[in-house]
């Protein structure tokens, strides 16, 4: 049987061994080939604060130095597209997109794997339409609830340090849920250890739907 070649797209520089551990420590045999949507680019090169519209759809990602920069959808969607070529060329057998966006309009060649598509699939077959979500920093509270809000969801959203897992966080958990009534609780995020939402799931009593962990299963089950 031949390794499989895995294209792993980010919106921001690559490479990004954080969000690729999961997937390196469940398939140790797969050939990882990383491209990112801002690769080649310095911190000049994105759009200016100041040039930002209300309307605009903002993610966070970081560039390779660690630098973490917030740029347009608009900005990225071409920049993307043209990161799926790239991996296209080098003859992957599918893409996994590293990033909890929609990104729609982007479409490939090979399988493309996006973790929002298939969380939105999990949740539909389940019947819940009532989620929480954890937001890896504050930014990104608004653009996510936006997201979900926009697919129907009923969601409750806040930003929290899942890395710790501790009897405050599950604590605060559990009592958003209780005033929420949520009845799943979502990791909006790429790139957590694949332990996270295992201890998460254990001390709570719905289920935990962690974006890297479902994208991971997915390409497992396919190779």
């Amino acid at each position: 049987m031949s390794q499989i070649r895995i294209g792993t797209l980010t919106i921001g520089q690559a490479p990004r061994p954080d969000l690729v551990q999961s997937l390196k420590a469940q398939m140790p045999h797969a050939e990882i080939i990383q491209v990112g949507a801002l690769d080649g680019l310095a911190q000049h090169d994105l759009p200016k604060t100041v040039s930002f519209h209300p309307d605009d759809y903002l993610l966070t990602t970081r560039l390779k130095n660690g630098e973490l920069v917030t740029v347009p959808e608009a900005f990225l969607i071409p920049k993307m597209a043209e990161g799926l070529q790239r991996l296209e060329q080098q003859q992957v057998d599918l893409i996994y997109l590293l990033c909890a966006g929609t990104f729609a309009a982007l479409k490939s060649g090979v399988p493309l794997i996006k973790p929002f598509v298939l969380a939105h699939q999990l949740l539909s077959t389940i019947g819940i339409r009532n989620v929480g979500i954890i937001a890896p920093i504050p930014e990104q509270v608004r653009p996510i609830q936006d997201r979900w809000e926009g697919e129907g969801f009923e969601c409750t959203v806040w930003s929290a340090d899942v890395t710790n897992t501790d009897p405050k966080l599950i604590q605060q958990i559990k009592e958003r849920q209780k005033e929420a009534g949520f009845k799943a609780l979502i990791l909006d995020y790429v790139g957590h250890p694949a332990d996270i939402s295992q201890q998460l799931q254990v001390n709570l009593d719905i289920p935990v739907i962690d974006f890297g962990e479902i994208a991971v299963t997915t390409l497992k089950s396919i190779r």
